[in-house]
């Protein structure tokens, strides 16, 4: 027998690392609320984990010392995980860091202690913990646009036939009472991650087989996209039957619940037809059990294992930051000035004014989280308008996700026309590498301009790409390892200038307003001024 203290402490160290993966969930559902109901998944997980339990303590222990590689793996993996998640916050890839170390060293316990057979019985409720992290970006951004696309288009064709005079731009349904948008969140993504979870638990309860269960599955994500659009039809018919705020408020959440309902109950009528007539019956346990293997040595091992697993976390957790950040009190961007000097390619001064701060959409602040926003509109003395957003992060809140007009604008069914990377050199004698798009819907054009940073360092086409990768937040600390100057922060600034309806110089005076917005920018956050970059490098 292997002796009860030893092991008892083996899966207390397996549950501490286990509390920590679920304090990185628990921190990333704090920057992304509306994914917190995946607790559910934690909980259903142990559940099926304690009604195994019995059964598999009933059999033989069949110890594997295979099982001691799996839990040096992770211990030493974990560590390092947490180290970047103390650094950067709460990343979705660190999520998974975390959930792969913490199944290693948990599968690794039960070989070593019960046998791969005890693994097999558990192999389910293991497995099933995947559903609680989000999906990397790499397969979330397709998964999402795909969605959102065939939500957008069953949608347009229900509408359509119930009657409705519908215009399908992008993600946008236009209505006679006005435009109605597919956003990101009600794509479907949300759900349909939620419901594939509750298909899985549905089919392992009723006792489906690979065979079932795979086809419980590929019948019910048909189903939830069906149901999806059927809430975004409903949302059309009632706006266009009632009026706009028929689907405003804790309406449109009774909706979303209604859709997700609607969805379970389909996905158990599926789970339920599809589940055998009889189940299959365990074998009852040997009346006799052979005595167990002694190895206390192998379960000392793993207990050395996991402790150094701990100390290195304990570690990682001490360490010092490797980065700087600005005060957020201090030197932010809502703190810019209402007044802008530009200059024309002649050298002519430009005063541009804007009035008071202007409501940020509450989509993309939901979507975004930043610390400090400025939504203003700049005039010039002409009449001329540039609709200024400009957000700043610090890196102690860790920045939710990346966005920027390309992302969103081709979704409202704008089509770029024309796009390049310009030099901008502002009055104050800096240059600023600036994104410009023109982008045309209808006989509507629209031109935007925009650039990104963190700290001195100004984005590239390349970081811009990047941002969008599941490697992202290991390719950002390693930036932070390189030498730095004690001045240097790693907060991040965003702008979008969008040339406003009434315009006249085209192009030249929107980057000429840009140039003077960036001295404005580094005027009242220095730390982010570009001009003595290459000194800190």
């Amino acid at each position: 027998m292997f002796p009860i203290s030893i092991l008892r402490t083996a899966w207390i160290g397996v549950a501490l690392f286990a509390a920590g993966w679920v304090w990185e969930l628990v921190r990333f559902w704090g920057v992304q609320p509306d994914y917190a109901d995946r607790f559910l998944i934690l909980v259903a997980a142990g559940w099926l984990a304690w009604q195994a339990w019995p059964e598999i303590t009933a059999r033989p222990a069949q110890p594997s010392a295979l099982g001691l590689p799996a839990v040096l793996a992770g211990a030493l993996i974990f560590p390092v995980g947490w180290f970047l998640f103390v650094q950067v916050g709460p990343r979705i890839i660190l999520t998974w860091w975390g959930y792969t170390a913490t199944l290693l060293m948990a599968v690794g316990v039960l070989a070593a202690t019960r046998g791969w057979s005890a693994v097999r019985r558990l192999a389910f409720p293991l497995l099933f913990l995947a559903m609680a992290p989000q999906l990397p970006g790499r397969l979330y951004s397709p998964l999402q646009k795909l969605l959102q696309t065939l939500t957008t288009q069953l949608s347009a064709a229900g509408l359509s036939a119930c009657g409705l005079s519908v215009v399908r731009e992008g993600y946008v349904l236009r209505l006679p009472s006005g435009d109605l948008g597919v956003i990101e969140a009600c794509s479907g993504v949300r759900s349909i991650t939620a419901l594939t979870a509750m298909t899985l638990f549905l089919s392992y309860l009723r006792g489906l087989r690979l065979c079932r269960g795979t086809a419980a599955l590929a019948l019910a994500i048909p189903v939830i996209i069906l149901v999806n659009a059927s809430r975004i039809i409903a949302t059309g018919l009632l706006q266009e039957w009632v009026d706009r705020s028929a689907i405003l408020g804790w309406k449109h959440e009774a909706l979303g619940f209604a859709a997700v309902f609607l969805g379970l109950g389909l996905v158990a009528g599926i789970t339920g037809v599809l589940r055998p007539k009889s189940l299959p019956v365990a074998p009852p346990p040997p009346a006799e059990l052979p005595a167990e293997i002694q190895r206390r040595g192998l379960l000392v091992a793993i207990l050395g294992c996991l402790l150094l697993g701990l100390a290195l976390t304990a570690a990682a957790t001490a360490m010092p930051s490797l980065t700087n950040t600005v005060d957020a009190s201090g030197e932010t961007i809502d703190k810019l000035s209402t007044t802008v000097v530009s200059k024309t390619p002649d050298g002519d001064r430009i005063q541009w004014t804007a009035g008071p701060n202007l409501p940020i959409p509450e989509e993309t602040t939901k979507e975004l989280e930043y610390t400090h926003g400025v939504n203003r509109v700049y005039k010039d003395p002409l009449g001329n308008d540039v609709i200024v957003f400009a957000f700043h992060w610090t890196s102690a809140t860790a920045v939710k996700g990346y966005h920027h007009p390309d992302v969103c604008l081709p979704g409202r069914g704008w089509k770029v026309t024309s796009q390049s990377v310009e030099p901008v050199t502002t009055p104050g004698g800096r240059t600023v590498p600036v994104t410009y798009r023109e982008f045309r819907r209808d006989d509507a054009d629209l031109s935007v301009a925009y650039w990104t940073q963190e700290g001195r360092r100004i984005w590239t086409d390349r970081d811009e790409v990047e941002a969008f990768s599941f490697l992202y937040p290991f390719r950002w600390v390693g930036e932070r390892l390189k030498p730095r100057r004690a001045d240097d922060v790693d907060d991040r600034l965003v702008f979008w200038c969008y040339r406003g309806q009434y315009f006249t110089g085209g192009k030249t005076r929107l980057l000429g307003f840009v140039g003077g917005l960036a001295d404005e920018v580094y005027r009242v956050c220095p730390w982010a001024d570009p001009a003595d970059s290459a000194k800190s490098r």
